[in-house]
């Protein structure tokens, strides 16, 4: 269920070159396995997991136009 008044993107813009970028919500903050207790998930597949989020999620932190990493966001 969607709750409406929930971010879904963040509007970017770079300090440097004045870019703007929309990034989900999910690249922002990353949706991380977490490891259980007692069996369940083997620790390689949680890490394997959790690096390949963190790739992806790494696209949206450098502006694609200079590959800044200073900028400023706000919820849309």
């Amino acid at each position: 269920m969607r709750i409406p008044w929930r971010t879904r993107e963040y509007e970017r813009t770079c300090g440097g070159c004045g870019y703007v970028w929309l990034a989900p919500r999910w690249a922002v903050h990353p949706p991380m396995q977490g490891l259980p207790i007692k069996g369940g998930y083997e620790v390689k597949a949680v890490v394997a997991h959790n690096a390949e989020l963190a790739e992806e999620a790494s696209a949206f932190l450098v502006c694609a136009k200079c590959g800044s990493v200073h900028y400023t966001q706000r919820r849309v």
